[in-house]
């Protein structure tokens, strides 16, 4: 996850650079839209409100446990057991393709869930191949996070978060699960 502090503005939500931004030349921050998470120096708030995150590890969502993604009535088992604005991290790697991402979202939207979405796996587990120097688990070289990212990370990466920058079911963006493996 983002280690936010003052001086940083990662990007946590849809509204937050807009609402850092406007409160770094020493003016009130403007309004967050309702319904997204935002951050005041090492705060975040959700709706207005401040925030503290509790939830789940869900990996194992995207097949990444069992080698077969939940069923939609097992991510809506899951997502409405949760207590409202519930966080839950979980996969958004290529290899399981947008429909399987736009799954998550849409069911998460449905129970007004929390995501914190990771992109890639820097052990390349999960099918998570771009940039894997070996085997399952084996790791990503240096050479993809000198450069070689920018070959399908790069784009799989923006179409991710152009798609889904509204959504209120996203709470955080996460780069990279275990970068350094």
């Amino acid at each position: 996850m983002f280690g936010a502090t003052a001086d940083s503005t990662p990007p946590v939500g849809p509204a937050t650079r807009d609402a850092s931004v406007a409160g770094a030349a020493g003016t009130a921050p403007a309004p967050a839209p309702p319904k997204f998470m935002t951050r005041r120096g090492n705060q975040l708030y959700y709706d207005g409100e401040p925030y503290k995150g509790v939830g789940f590890n869900a990996f194992g969502m995207a097949g990444c446990d069992t080698g077969d993604a939940y069923s939609d009535a097992q991510m809506n088992e899951y997502f409405a057991a949760l207590r409202p604005r519930g966080l839950t991290r979980a996969w958004a790697f290529q290899a399981q393709g947008m429909a399987g991402v736009a799954r998550m979202v849409r069911s998460a939207e449905a129970h007004s869930q929390l995501l914190i979405l990771s992109f890639a796996d820097g052990r390349g587990y999960c099918g998570e191949q771009d940039g894997r120097i070996g085997d399952e688990g084996s790791g990503k070289h240096a050479s993809w996070y000198s450069a070689g990212y920018k070959t399908r990370y790069l784009p799989w990466l923006e179409s991710v978060v152009t798609r889904f920058k509204d959504s209120p079911a996203i709470a955080l963006w996460e780069l990279i699960n275990e970068p350094g493996g």
